[in-house]
């Protein structure tokens, strides 16, 4: 897709937000979740017992301490043309199974942990293992300012900030180009450093602000650098947001920037013996009101050669509308979009410098309070690249079923 696809995609996100709306109304997954939160309020006279959270976890409370753990998981099947490489067309597939721990001391003090046993096709057999997404402890001052430390997701997509693992919480099946993990997307989406940020009453709304010091990436875009620092220079990214409440309940847009140095990679085939400047520019919108929802988000991320001044420039976007017509019942549609520049030296490697452009309708049914199946069906077109490095354009569709969970 042409670049100017980007342009008008980020024009969209500024002139939407404008759009005047009524009251918005309450989703039976936020239902649920004040429902939670009164079970919890009950239990102030017997802080000794544990309680079942309304099908999203188990709660403790005792004295100021609040301990929830909720488990994720999530199974299903997909039919992809063209076939895949060494895989079939039709598959069933192991999604991922997520635990989630937080705990609360007082009012100021909290403590998040994440983990995922999360399965992967391989080329001789697929792969199912442990890791660990997210580990941080955040202590709150105010309103205005907390300061969290450890490992976290980052801000860098309203995607990848407001679902996490879990993959019952999200509408579709499939997540966004933009939002994608590292492991099959091309923007970082974990930070381990310290994080500040807050809210702060901004003329009728309010303003919200988050500051990133990181690790930052790792030689190669699968590697988030979790425990480590390839080189001395930090990754720096900033956020903010702006919710005009009072005009217009249930909006909220925001942008976000981020710099940092990649480090080179001499053993790598092929071999980059320089770092790479990268710089990312985000922006998204989002939109609730009564049973509508709307996301979207644009990005354009240039990463610049030091070894020869070569810029290459990537663009991505999507926007996805949800129509919860009940409790149960909540069509979808979405438009995803990504403009890369092939030879990229940090990317080419993994094919993630390469073009695709996808529309998806689908269906989630929510037909128990804590179990919801998805259906949808994806077509578009893509770049492709065989093992001599030459790149073809193709069709391609998939139809993904899901079920996903959680206790």
């Amino acid at each position: 897709m042409a670049r100017s696809g980007f342009l008008w995609l980020v024009a969209f996100l500024f002139l939407f937000s404008g759009v005047a709306a009524a009251e918005e109304e309450k989703s039976g997954l936020e239902q649920r979740v004040e429902e939670l939160e009164r079970q919890l309020a009950a239990q102030d006279d017997e802080p000794d017992e544990e309680v079942a959270g309304a099908g999203l976890g188990l709660v403790y409370e005792k004295g100021n301490i609040v301990a929830t753990l909720q488990i994720f998981g999530d199974v299903g099947w997909t039919y992809t043309d063209p076939e895949p490489a060494n895989r079939s067309s039709n598959s069933f597939f192991l999604g991922s199974m997520s635990f989630f721990f937080s705990g609360r001391v007082g009012d100021h003090f909290t403590v998040v942990s994440e983990t995922v046993l999360k399965a992967s096709p391989g080329a001789q057999a697929d792969n199912v293992r442990w890791d660990q997404e997210r580990l941080w402890g955040s202590w709150a001052f105010s309103d205005a300012l907390y300061v969290k430390i450890g490992l976290e997701h980052n801000a860098i997509s309203r995607w990848n900030r407001q679902y996490h693992h879990g993959r019952y919480l999200e509408i579709s099946v499939t997540r966004p180009y933009m939002a994608r993990f590292e492991s099959s997307g091309f923007m970082p989406m974990h930070n381990a450093g310290v994080e500040l940020g807050g809210q702060l009453p901004f003329g009728q709304g309010i303003f919200e602000w988050i500051f990133i010091v990181s690790n930052g990436r790792g030689r190669v875009p699968t590697d988030p650098q979790k425990v480590s620092d390839k080189n001395g220079n930090k990754a720096v990214d900033l956020n903010v947001s702006f919710l005009p409440a009072a005009r217009v309940p249930g909006l909220r847009f925001g942008a976000h920037i981020r710099y940092e140095e990649l480090p080179n990679n001499p053993a790598g085939t092929p071999a980059r013996p320089q770092t790479m400047d990268e710089l990312i520019v985000t922006t998204y919108i989002e939109y609730r009101h009564g049973p509508w929802y709307i996301l979207a988000e644009g990005a354009c991320l240039t990463n610049e050669d030091n070894s020869n001044g070569v810029e290459y420039a990537h663009y991505a976007g999507y926007i996805q509308i949800a129509y919860q017509i009940d409790d149960t019942w909540t069509p979808y549609a979405r438009v995803d979009y990504f403009d890369g520049t092939p030879g990229d030296p940090y990317f080419a490697p993994f094919n993630r410098d390469l073009d695709r452009t996808e529309a998806v309708l689908g269906v989630r049914i929510d037909f128990v309070s804590n179990a919801a199946m998805k259906l949808d069906v994806g077509y578009g077109e893509a770049q492709f690249r065989d093992g001599a490095g030459v790149i073809t354009r193709d069709d391609f569709w998939r139809i993904s079923f899901q079920l996903a969970w959680v206790f």
